[in-house]
Parts: structure tokens; C-alpha cells; sequence
């Protein structure tokens, strides 16, 4: 690189704002601007539907504006889809809302118990031979089963070679650890823009 290259460099300044993202000061107009924002409702007014926002400010939004959004949990189609299709949906859904329910990675501790409620009652007296068989025909159908889970709320990261995401759960108190991981191997279903996804 010559010298004169060098002085004719650009020099890039690092922005500094008073508070957020941008500088409201120099706002102008024409200028578009964009944020992504999760809601949940509070109460329903007969014109207005006041909600709550994932940041905790409260305000009053038209009910004519509600239609032009997408809830969580409301669907008006239902579809039979496969594992592979559900997460081809997920690789495209970006920041939007939506609910996944799926089981949970299976941990050797939920084994344990389950074998455990196999051969011993509530009180931990051993069961009949019989018991124990009629038992175990039960819980080998949920020893590979993890516990199932819904989750509401929006992507962070996709994993397909892991066969994970992680998401944001919005029905954890904001400030706490919100952060979950969804299986991809375990999808039930998925609601996501008025449809509700059921895995074959």
C-alpha cells in the first residue's frame, strides 16, 4: 500500500449516541426506521387492547392495528407436515413470534425415577411381580420420551447440524435466564403466522 493510498484511507469514527440505538437529535424526516417488538396482552377494551411490551412498557394499541399482527398461539389453518419441513420453517422464521411444543432431551436421572415408579408404590414398598411387568410395558414407551414442553417465543440461533436452536422463552420473567433450547428431533408442533404445524 503506498503512502498516498494511506492518507486517502477513510477514517471511521465510532457513533455515539445519548441513549439507544440511534441519535434522536438527528431524526429527519424521510428517514425509516425499524424495530421488532413482542407484546402480550393485558386487557381488551372495547376499541383498544392494552398490552405490555417485553421491555414492561405498558400502552393501549388500536384494535385495527392488532390485525395486521400475528399471535403466538391463534391459527385458522392446521397442516400434517414432516420433521424436515418443520425445520425448514424454523430456518426462515427469523425474529418472529410463534409456539413449539416438543420433548425434552431424555436425562438419565428421568430414567432412574421412572424405573423406580416401576417397581416401587408412592411409598416406596416393592410392587408383585406383576405390577412391575404391567408397569415397565407402560414406561418403555417414555424412556426415550423427554418430558414434553411448549414454548413461546422467538429465534436467536439455529443449529441444524446439532439439531437445536436456541430461543428466547417470553413467558419467563424478563432479567432471568430466558434462553431455551428447542429439539429439533422432538417438534410436536409449531403455530407460526396463523397456522398450526403438526409433526407427522
Amino acid at each position: 500500500m503506498t503512502e498516498q493510498n494511506v492518507s486517502q484511507k477513510p477514517i471511521i469514527k465510532p457513533a455515539i449516541t445519548l441513549k439507544g440505538n440511534l441519535n434522536v437529535e438527528n431524526i429527519e424526516v424521510g428517514e425509516h426506521l425499524a424495530e421488532i417488538q413482542y407484546y402480550q396482552v393485558v386487557k381488551v377494551n372495547p376499541k383498544t387492547i392494552k398490552v405490555v411490551s417485553d421491555k414492561g412498557v405498558e400502552s393501549n394499541i388500536d384494535k385495527d392495528l392488532v390485525l395486521d399482527m400475528y399471535s403466538a398461539s391463534q391459527y385458522q389453518i392446521e397442516k400434517y407436515i414432516t420433521r424436515t419441513e418443520v425445520n425448514n420453517i424454523l430456518a426462515n422464521i427469523g425474529q418472529q413470534i410463534f409456539t413449539i411444543n416438543f420433548n425434552k432431551q431424555v436425562k438419565q436421572d428421568d430414567i432412574k425415577n421412572k424405573l423406580l415408579t416401576a417397581i416401587k408404590d408412592e411409598e416406596g414398598n416393592p410392587l408383585t411381580y406383576e405390577q412391575i411387568e404391567k408397569n415397565l410395558k407402560i414406561i418403555s414407551k417414555e424412556l426415550n420420551k423427554g418430558e414434553e414442553r411448549t414454548l413461546i417465543g422467538y429465534l436467536l440461533e439455529i443449529n441444524n447440524e446439532m439439531g437445536r436452536s436456541s430461543a428466547i422463552d417470553l413467558e419467563i420473567e424478563r432479567g432471568q435466564n430466558r434462553l431455551r433450547q428447542i429439539d429439533h428431533r422432538t417438534i410436536n408442533y409449531l403455530i407460526f403466522k396463523n397456522t398450526k404445524y403438526l409433526v407427522k
